[in-house]
């Protein structure tokens, strides 16, 4: 019985080592997301490739870590590498696989492919980034010269949309629409000004 006091006491010094080691790799994790969160891109880099080279990494924290990092080389326009990550099996089950590889091929103008990825998030009405999907979505259809599939997408994210981003969108289909030349239909979606 006495014994035991003693076993406690040196259990914890055996882990103390290893509370320092995670310390120390989930510090690079949070300065990765403090720097994505100023817009210190490579810096952002860094401190994910180094928590992701992290042994003791479980799968599902790896691929977070790996999302963040896809972050990083989009936001600073390393599209290639990018796709080159967002390709590696560990990544491809995260649920913000599919809109970061949207976005990155969009960066290398394969603006097709990601109006079909953007489309499948528009879709799913639980996706993540699925409001930045269908604006994106919207966005490279103007670019590709489809106004009236542009307006059908805002359309669409409209359904179930929050109060501030249907202003939003009602703003950009007035601006899609004045363009066309259809300025009463602008004028009929114009938001209200109390909402704007």
């Amino acid at each position: 019985m006495k014994l035991w006091p003693f076993f406690s006491i040196l259990l914890l010094v055996w882990q103390l080592p290893l509370l320092g080691q995670e310390t120390a790799s989930t510090r690079d994790e949070q300065k990765g997301h403090d720097a994505l969160a100023d817009g210190l891109w490579e810096v952002a880099e860094q401190h994910f490739r180094m928590r992701l080279v992290d042994p003791t990494l479980s799968q599902v924290a790896k691929s977070q870590v790996a999302m963040r990092l896809a972050e990083a080389f989009v936001c600073s326009g390393s599209f290639d590498e990018a796709l080159d990550l967002l390709g590696q099996s560990f990544v491809v089950k995260n649920a913000d696989f599919s809109f970061w590889k949207a976005q990155a091929l969009t960066g290398k103008n394969r603006f097709k492919e990601a109006v079909d990825i953007f489309s499948t998030l528009l879709a799913d009405a639980a996706a993540p980034y699925r409001t930045e999907a269908g604006f994106t979505r919207a966005s490279l259809l103007l670019a590709l010269d489809h106004p009236a599939s542009a307006l059908d997408t805002l359309t669409q994210l409209a359904q179930g949309a929050d109060a501030s981003t249907q202003v939003k969108i009602q703003l950009y289909q007035v601006e899609i629409l004045l363009d066309l030349g259809g300025i009463e239909s602008a004028r009929k979606l114009m938001p209200m000004f109390e909402n704007v």
